[in-house]
């Protein structure tokens, strides 16, 4: 089993190899830009949140859809207390009425993740180095073999690139304001010279804070309805600046250009006013008193029924007017019964026998001459 895990990394490693490669090669574009790289990072970071932009509005109207049928879910809870199942099919009743998603917030955290690992490796890749002795294997098809105590060996981008020429020149690291991107927290054995790495760990975590802040701000009652959410956003950061420590500064750049982005869009999506043309009403528990049901949109068949419906209508109120303006003609009779003919009397019908069987038949006028002329 243990002998799978090497067999099972070179795999992956082969699957995701064109994903390290295009994000590499979108830092070495933005580093030919502008030769600083947070700035590149940063600018990635933006590329990121552009094409991710749909789901972060998504995200956020379902975040505060869940905020606003906080009250629902806290009286739905109250009533159903004690019967687990009931609660569950009310709660999933609710859920649609409203057309909320529950996992919908999640959204963002679940492609953040994948972007972090892929950015990870990255900047592992691009930062790598080779003792010496070494061959580089970057330099093929000549292997080149490490002449000092420390080679530069940036995997993912061209020897030609820019961005390859200044880290094989700086031996592997990313200087950025002063501190090495490709250094962590934990990295450092003086606080002195960890504080700047702390310094952006906080700032990562502050705005997480932020950003939890902005949400809660447009439904002040959700700390009252659901303290479990409460407690969720307020201890997530910290779970979070576990990760900022053990990370390199390059990824931190990247979170914390991401929250900027978001708490920016979702401010953005506050002030269109979207949000607040759905708003949840007081009284919406399925069932109970007050509550709305909201219009379902009809399908196709009950389009094209009320669309015949109504020129029906049309075409009576039409018949109608137009026989008021002709003189001499008879009221418009309605369309759900057939019109009486016109021009031939009514037919009565025939009398029947008492007994409720069919009415006897006249006597011909020549049986009553040949009775008579035999009573003669």
């Amino acid at each position: 089993m243990i002998a799978l895990v090497p067999v099972l990394a070179s795999t992956l490693g082969k699957i995701f190899q064109p994903l390290f490669q295009a994000m590499a090669w979108l830092i070495a574009f933005f580093y030919a830009v502008v030769p600083n790289y947070a700035v590149a990072i940063a600018l990635l970071t933006v590329v990121v949140m552009i094409v991710t932009a749909p789901l972060t509005v998504k995200s956020t109207r379902s975040m505060v859809s869940m905020q606003r049928l906080a009250p629902e879910m806290k009286k739905l809870q109250q009533k159903y207390k004690g019967d687990r199942q009931t609660l569950n099919e009310e709660m999933m009743k609710l859920y649609r009425e409203h057309g909320v998603n529950p996992a919908g917030g999640c959204l963002p955290m679940v492609i953040q993740f994948p972007i972090f690992i892929i950015l990870y490796d990255v900047i592992r890749g691009l930062t790598n180095t080779v003792k010496s002795g070494q061959l580089i294997p970057q330099l093929l098809p000549r292997h080149v073999p490490c002449t000092q105590a420390v080679c530069a060996a940036p995997r993912y981008i061209g020897t030609s690139t820019k961005l390859y020429q200044n880290l094989v020149h700086n031996g592997g690291k990313m200087p950025a304001f002063g501190i090495d991107l490709a250094q962590r927290v934990l990295g450092h054995h003086t606080l002195t010279a960890a504080l700047p790495y702390i310094f952006l760990v906080l700032v990562a975590i502050g705005l997480q804070y932020l950003q939890m802040r902005q949400l809660n701000r447009r439904n002040p009652q959700m700390a009252q309805a659901n303290p479990q959410a409460q407690m969720m956003q307020r201890y997530m950061p910290l779970i979070f600046a576990f990760i900022y420590i053990n990370i390199a500064a390059g990824v931190n750049i990247y979170f914390i250009v991401s929250s900027l982005c978001r708490i920016g869009l979702q401010e953005a999506v506050f002030r269109s006013g979207v949000l607040d043309r759905a708003k949840v009403g007081e009284n919406s528990i399925p069932g109970g008193a007050g509550a709305a049901a909201p219009a379902k949109r009809k399908t196709i068949m009950e389009r094209l029924a009320d669309a015949q419906r109504n020129a029906l209508e049309a075409q009576q109120a039409r018949e109608a007017a137009l026989l008021a303006d002709t003189p001499g003609l008879p009221p418009a009779t309605p369309k759900t019964g057939a019109p009486p003919k016109t021009g031939a009397p009514p037919k009565t019908p025939p009398p029947s026998s008492g007994n409720g069987g069919p009415p006897p038949k006249a006597a011909h006028p020549r049986s009553k001459t040949k009775r008579s002329r035999k009573a003669r």
